[in-house]
Parts: structure tokens; sequence; C-alpha cells
């Protein structure tokens, strides 16, 4: 994919925005709006965790200071559930304390930006984790995809051991295809060559010293 596309599909990308002050509200609309972000607002720490769960957005602005919930035990009831967990959450507040910004990495912040707010470098910190979860996800598609990958090579060995002693199993394929088949299977599940052989078979004359 090119960076232009990748670029593309970040910024559509879907952003709950979480404070209780109307104007700071406005405010984030206004520049995450102008990056072509989509936002979904929320005024309450309760109201975001009703929410989170059915939108998944692609990341979380979360502020601190809130009546009846605070931001960080919204993040932390957000790292509890299954549906919100692996969604990145920023924390913008004013509260600028070395143990205030601590806090919110332990309880699972992605990271911590303080008030009042430089555009550049809010634009810059939500395209990262934004761009980072994405490769993420592409990541666990692909793990997901290699295993399944495994299980099936793994399958074909058990019905084809081709031996490369006594040739058991070759009879059934092309002397090529065998061949293609044990070398996969040795590159994917990094085994000695050597495991392709029955267990009292002789070696082959070219494995001999």
């Amino acid at each position: 994919m090119k960076k232009s596309s990748e670029s593309t599909i970040v910024k559509e990308s879907l952003i709950l925005v979480v404070d209780d002050a109307p104007d700071n509200l406005k405010l984030l609309e206004r520049l995450l709006a102008k990056q072509g972000y989509r936002i979904q607002v929320c005024q309450s720490g309760l109201e975001a965790l009703q929410a989170a769960p059915r939108l998944k957005p692609e990341l979380i602005l979360l502020d601190i200071v809130m009546p009846e919930m605070d931001g960080y035990e919204v993040c932390r009831q957000l790292r509890l559930n299954s549906r919100t967990k692996e969604i990145p959450i920023i924390f913008l507040s004013s509260m600028d304390k070395t143990e205030d910004i601590v806090r919110g990495f332990q309880l699972g912040a992605a990271d911590y930006i303080t008030k009042p707010v430089n555009p550049a470098e809010l634009y810059a910190r939500i395209f990262n984790h934004i761009e980072l979860k994405r490769l993420k996800n592409e990541l666990n598609e692909a793990a997901v995809r290699i295993e399944a990958l495994i299980e099936r090579l793994t399958a074909a060995e058990t019905i084809f051991p081709a031996c490369d002693g006594c040739e058991k199993g070759r009879a059934l394929v092309t002397p090529a295809w065998a061949e293609s088949i044990r070398d996969i299977l040795v590159s994917c599940r990094s085994l000695n060559p050597g495991a392709f052989r029955c267990p009292n078979c002789p070696k082959p004359p070219s494995d001999s010293a």
C-alpha cells in the first residue's frame, strides 16, 4: 500500500473525544476535523464507557478531571474490557506533574499531552498511534494466517512423509512436488532436513561422512 493511501486511511479514522468542558470539545472537534478525522464526543466518563465498546474508535482522547468519574478510572475500566483494551488512549490534561503523567501510563495510556494543546504535537501523536495500531493489527492478522498455514503443512507432513532415506511416500506424487513440500516444511517450521526420514531408515549415501 502506498504511503499516501495509508495516510488517508489513518486520517479517516474515528476518534472518541472525552471531556466535560464544551469549549474544549469544540476546540478539539475543529482541530481534528481540519485533519480529516471523524469525531465522536462524550461529555462524561460514564458516557465514554458506554460508547467506546459500541463505536470501537481507532483512538480515544481522554480528559482527566471530570465529575463523577475521572479519566484515570475511565482508562482503567477501558483496559479491563476485551472490546476496548487495545484502543490507544491519549490523556489530555492540565495536570502536568510527573506523578500524574506516570500514573496515566501505569493505567495503560499510550500517551499523555498537557494542556494547552499544541496542535502540531497533537496531530503528530494522534497520527503515530493510529498508524501503530493499524500496523499491529496487520501483524496480528498475518500471524493468524501463518499459524493456519503451519497447521496445514503439519497435516500435509503427516499424510505425506517423503522420507529422504527410503523415498517412502514419494511414489504418491512427482519428485519435484515432493521436494517442494519438504523445502516449505523445513523453512516454515525450522526443522532439520533430517527430520524427514523414517526413524530406522539408513542415511542416503550423500549423508555419509
